[in-house]
């Protein structure tokens, strides 16, 4: 599925959108902070948008995206390239939107911010979002984006991180993704890769 992977532009918006709500259909607790409302569709606009117009650098958001063989966008990953220092969500992402919950918001983002934070305090990749539309599932688009991060990630000789969904376990554990020892025990999903000169 290499050959389908590329960086999104703006045009990809509509598909992205369609994307992560069909993705994580599955994940109430996510759909009810990003909810599936005019305001939470505009609310990952604008967390999509800085993202596709970004150049590479430290501390921007990227988008790398899967095509099918029509050309659709199929699957999509959100990173970070992060230089250890503490980004909170509040700075990185857009203000919450009409029809969102501050609390719901701040309860989930503020639990996963503290995670991450406690653990990964050198440079890094932070894998925010991957996400394969329902109808797109095993057919490798997911593991070839996180292929494309990895050898990212590989270049500059950074670790990768992910506070991932359960059920997406077993896609980062084929790429070379180990639940973190630190909270690995309780969350299973929050997972790091090792830097390319700390693997054997």
């Amino acid at each position: 599925m290499a050959e389908h992977t590329r960086l999104a532009t703006l045009d990809d918006l509509p598909d992205l959108l369609e994307v992560f709500y069909s993705a994580f259909a599955g994940r109430p607790t996510l759909l009810e902070v990003i909810t599936l409302t005019p305001g939470g569709r505009e609310f990952l606009r604008q967390m999509y948008e800085p993202a596709i117009k970004s150049e590479p650098a430290t501390q921007q958001p990227k988008l790398f995206v899967a095509r099918d063989v029509n050309g659709k966008v199929v699957s999509s990953v959100l990173y970070y390239i992060l230089n250890g220092v503490s980004w909170p969500w509040r700075q990185r992402w857009p203000e919450i939107q009409e029809g969102m919950s501050e609390e719901r918001t701040g309860a989930l983002f503020d639990r996963t911010d503290a995670r991450h934070s406690a653990i990964m305090k050198e440079p890094h990749l932070y894998v925010v979002f991957l996400c394969t539309h329902k109808d797109h599932h095993k057919k490798g688009y997911a593991t070839s984006l996180l292929r494309m991060c990895n050898d990212l990630a590989d270049e500059m000789n950074y670790g990768c991180y992910v506070d991932a969904g359960v059920d997406a376990k077993g896609v980062y554990e084929s790429v070379g993704y180990f639940p973190h020892p630190e909270f690995g025990q309780n969350n299973p999903a929050t997972m790091w890769r090792k830097k390319k000169s700390e693997r054997s």
